[in-house]
């Protein structure tokens, strides 16, 4: 059974931060007035609040986990882009959220670990890529994302850098360029998500994580050569060269077959090597007479 949780360290609206008796302390987001949690800026001062306070007395191991039955976090409160008239409402509301750029930053030495069940898109999936461990509950629900390509705009919140270190390149690309969501499994199989769980063992799969403190995982040598530009540049050319030889190869087997064929091989030789293309004429099969 879990550890019951001492009384709130301070006082928010949003937010709750609580320690048990093992010293691990639990940040749970519950956005007063509203049916979902999204990240607009109330949130956003408050979570900084919460992390100067953690940083002063760093825990054990720090959950972060919702207080919505349907889901953590549904991404940025979309409602504050609507207060954006002209540029300097742009600029300003620019500058205010950069300074809060540097709230998944925080807190480096503190073991976070994040628990996911239900919906997880946009920055709420950003924040669980800021922490170190993940976990999410194996339920049809359990939805992960970065949709904000449906609204025109990019991941802001660190998702760029650090989905393709988990996943990988091509992977990255897919969600973040298609805005699709993937399930808890697929989350688990691609490197998103650490532990894929039943609801029921939720809790005490974050404390085991806590106390073994496995190695963060790590891409596969193939996958990390995704990540290079240098090596994603060869391998575009070693698939170049590949199709060349392929087509050479398919070329040689048709003249194998059908000697008519060889005057193609010739040709694609020719090409590559920058030659002029020499055609030549067709010989007539009758025979010369003889000279009278």
């Amino acid at each position: 059974m879990p550890r019951q949780h001492q009384e709130s360290e301070l006082a928010m609206q949003h937010w709750t931060l609580a320690r048990d008796a093992d010293g691990i302390a639990r940040l749970t987001l519950d956005r007063a007035g509203a049916s979902t949690n999204t990240l607009g800026a109330p949130v956003l001062a408050e979570f900084n609040e919460a992390l100067d306070q953690l940083d002063r007395d760093p825990p054990r191991g720090l959950v972060i986990a919702s207080g919505k039955a349907s889901g953590f976090i549904a991404g940025a409160d979309v409602d504050e882009f609507k207060a954006i008239g002209d540029e300097s409402a742009a600029l300003a509301h620019r500058e205010a959220r950069l300074g809060h750029l540097r709230a998944p930053r925080r807190g480096a030495a503190i073991r976070r670990w994040r628990s996911i069940r239900g919906f997880c898109l946009g920055g709420g999936l950003e924040l669980a890529l800021a922490c170190r461990y993940r976990v999410v509950v194996d339920e049809p629900g359990t939805r992960l994302g970065l949709p904000e390509v449906m609204l025109g705009i990019v991941p802001g919140w660190g998702g760029m850098k650090r989905l393709p270190r988990l996943a990988g390149a091509p992977a990255a690309l897919d969600l973040m360029l298609t805005g699709r969501t993937i399930d808890a499994r697929r989350a688990k199989r691609i490197g998103v998500a650490d532990e894929c769980v039943p609801a029921r063992i939720m809790e005490n799969t974050a404390r085991g994580i806590l106390k073994a403190l496995p190695p963060p995982r790590r891409l596969g040598f193939p996958l990390s050569l995704t990540l290079n530009p240098l090596v994603r540049r060869d391998h575009r050319r070693a698939g170049a060269k590949a199709g060349r030889e392929a087509r050479a190869a398919r070329a040689l087997s048709r003249a194998v077959r059908d000697p008519r064929h060889l005057g193609e091989i010739r040709r694609q030789r020719a090409r590559r090597a920058g030659r002029p293309i020499r055609r030549r004429s067709r010989r007539s099969s009758r025979r010369r007479p003889p000279p009278t």
